[in-house]
């Protein structure tokens, strides 16, 4: 789940590393909880304690409770990605850890080390959220692939024909990032040429991967998918280690586009989507539900006596209270729920495929846990509440709908605060 709280288990004894990494880790986009350890005393317990929840592991090669590297070997043995960090270069030590799947190895006093291992924790972490659909006629390919992405830690979806692969792409639930299909999954070459131009059609290079394999001895095979519109073309019979490489890389580079994208889409206090987006992306979402005659939530949230916050604790209060919000709405709402703030201690949320249920049941629980939330600074202990405006079902104009939650919005406000409606 993208909100998903990621756990990561750093086990080094050598405390200024730590200080590094633990700095390094936190930075990252994710909701990270790191278990630290200087002994592999320590690190069993925390293994035992967290053992399926665990997402990733840096460990140390030479503990002083484990030299032989005892620590790298019990992470593997519970299916934990694992970094190995060390200051002692053994060639014979190091191709046994390659061999045995570890992310990557590096040495302690290696600044570049250092980054490259956060880069791979980032990935792995990355790859929880990401979703690959390989596509092959063969079952034994098919498996074969499976078994080495999910390795990776990603999700696996399969598919054996062109059919069977758009289906799966139009169901927006599965969100796939990437597709790895073999250029002959139908016998027809117009049926294989057509998957890609078919894709291509919908999203651009940098919204949805294709990597194309085949067996074939043709040497313009590679080239004419390029053309195509794949992006990356292996050849079989491949390895684990090239599958592995060519797939994190794509994966890192659309990252780094979709990185580039959001800059401009979203708030750069909170993350949530900017109002200018909102009107793009959710006018685009709310036609096309009209069109599918399915119903649409419209809600709008703000916080009860910001301006009293504001002038009592001051403004850099003000906008930890709109972030801590902002945090709360994520943890409780869908990735693919719309989070846009309009502006202050506005926001403006779309949700679709959900019912009127659903929808009460999920905003009285994002009004609690506000409610009860507490803000802890050096100075004080800051508590505040939000009120709910909800507009529910489909009218002819998007703007309508939100003018409905501001309606309802006021009520709340008129009524006591702290309390949702429904228009």
């Amino acid at each position: 789940m993208k909100n998903e709280t990621k756990k990561i288990l750093l086990v080094n004894d050598d405390i200024i590393i730590n200080k590094i990494l633990i700095e390094k880790i936190e930075f990252l986009s994710h909701n990270i909880k790191i278990l630290t350890s200087t002994s592999y005393k320590k690190g069993i317990e925390y293994i035992h304690n967290n053992k399926d929840s665990i997402h990733a592991a840096i460990v140390d090669l030479n503990l002083y409770d484990a030299s032989q590297g005892e620590m790298a070997d019990l992470t593997l043995k519970n299916n934990i990605p694992t970094i190995v960090i060390t200051n002692i270069f053994d060639k014979k030590l190091e191709m046994k850890l390659l061999n045995n799947d570890i992310l990557d190895y590096i040495f302690k006093d290696e600044k570049k080390g250092i980054n490259n291992a956060i880069n791979s924790i980032n990935r792995v972490l990355d790859n929880y959220d990401t979703t690959v659909l390989i596509v092959d006629n063969s079952r034994i390919q098919r498996d074969l692939l499976k078994e080495i992405l999910e390795n990776m830690k990603l999700n696996v979806l399969t598919a054996k024909n062109f059919e069977d692969t758009m289906y799966l792409l139009k169901q927006q639930e599965n969100n796939i990032s990437l597709v790895l299909a073999d250029y002959n999954i139908q016998k027809n070459k117009t049926s294989n040429v057509a998957l890609i131009s078919e894709i291509r059609e919908r999203y651009d290079k940098d919204e949805l991967g294709i990597i194309i394999s085949s067996s074939s001895e043709d040497p313009h095979i590679a080239t004419n998918v390029i053309k195509l519109g794949a992006n990356d073309f292996i050849e079989k019979p491949f390895t684990k280690t090239e599958v592995t490489v060519r797939v994190n890389s794509l994966l890192h580079i659309m990252q780094l586009f979709k990185n580039t994208r959001e800059l401009s889409h979203k708030d750069f206090m909170t993350g949530a989507y900017n109002r200018r987006y909102f009107h793009s992306s959710g006018s685009a979402i709310y036609d096309k539900a009209r069109r599918d005659k399915r119903n649409v939530a419209l809600i709008t949230i703000d916080i009860d006596n910001f301006k009293y916050i504001n002038d009592r604790y001051g403004h850099d209060i003000g906008d930890i209270c709109i972030i801590e919000l902002v945090k709360l709405m994520q943890n409780n709402l869908r990735s693919s729920d719309l989070i846009s703030r309009f502006g202050g201690d506005e926001f403006v949320l779309l949700l679709e495929n959900i019912s009127l249920k659903n929808i009460k049941i999920v905003c009285e629980k994002i009004r609690k846990n506000i409610e009860e939330n507490i803000i802890k600074t050096s100075n004080h202990e800051i508590k505040f509440t939000i009120s709910i405006g909800i507009s529910y079902g489909m009218h002819d104009d998007m703007y309508e709908m939100i003018k409905d939650a501001d309606k309802a919005l006021y009520f709340c406000k008129n009524n006591g605060r702290n309390q949702i409606k429904v228009y």
